[in-house]
């Protein structure tokens, strides 16, 4: 979770909505045990999970949810170090990677589920399909009988390859490509604190090159992809 804050403490302005809904419903006293995010890679489900994670364990998150960025438990949120947030991903070391049934085991078992500094505990799967049929079905035990202080945000690029079972026990989210009338903003705002020379591109070219996807956007402004681009169109228009 490292740089938690390096893109402001606010959520992104198209996940607006839903942040809002969602923290009205904790205030309330009436979050589920359980979120689903689905959506395509560089639309914000990642940084909005770390972003609502941290928000639950500041103390100073005031009526909008907003966190703090300076307590001990959003350094340690930013820094990754949380005991409170605790994040899934798939074993890498092997051909397929995938989230196998220990991990999920090691999760569910009894004080795992329980937050060390009171509140919440935050767990994070993702990506949530990337769990085997193993793991699923042993995740479906606590999707059925939640811990109280426990919040599970499964992170999904394709939900459809989560279980039914799994999806119909999760608050489901959508996080489609936003408006470029949203995202187009957002992005000249970020552009405007890099170097002149590293944000060459126009924001609109640089979202419709990432199919839309703001967050996606910003990582070809560090890469290799815009030069091997400009210089493929200057080669085509030599040839012509």
């Amino acid at each position: 979770m490292s740089g938690l804050f390096q893109l402001g403490r606010r959520p992104l302005p198209w996940l607006l909505p839903h942040w809002q809904r969602l923290w009205r419903a904790q205030r309330d006293g009436r979050l589920g045990h359980a979120l689903l995010l689905t959506g395509p890679a560089g639309t914000g489900k990642r940084l909005f999970a770390d972003l609502f994670s941290a928000a639950l364990k500041c103390p100073g998150s005031g009526d909008d949810g907003v966190p703090c960025g300076q307590c001990h438990d959003c350094t340690l949120a930013a820094a990754g170090h949380h005991p409170d947030i605790v994040r899934v991903r798939p074993e890498t070391d092997s051909k397929s990677p995938e989230i196998k049934v220990d991990a999920i085991r090691a999760l569910v078992h009894g004080e795992s589920l329980t937050a060390q500094g009171g509140g919440r505990k935050v767990i994070q799967i993702s990506p949530a399909e990337a769990m085997n049929v193993h793991a699923a079905n042993s995740l479906l035990k606590t999707l059925e009988e939640p811990a109280p202080s426990t919040l599970l945000m499964l992170l999904s690029e394709d939900a459809s390859r989560l279980p039914a079972t799994v999806r119909s026990r999760c608050q489901r989210i959508e996080v489609p490509a936003p408006a470029e009338r949203d995202a187009v903003p957002w992005l000249e705002q970020h552009l405007a604190s890099l170097p002149r020379e590293r944000a060459r591109a126009a924001p609109a070219l640089l979202l419709r090159l990432a199919h839309g996807a703001p967050l996606r956007a910003l990582t070809l402004v560090d890469s290799d992809w815009l030069e091997v681009r400009e210089a493929g169109l200057t080669a085509f228009l030599e040839v012509g």
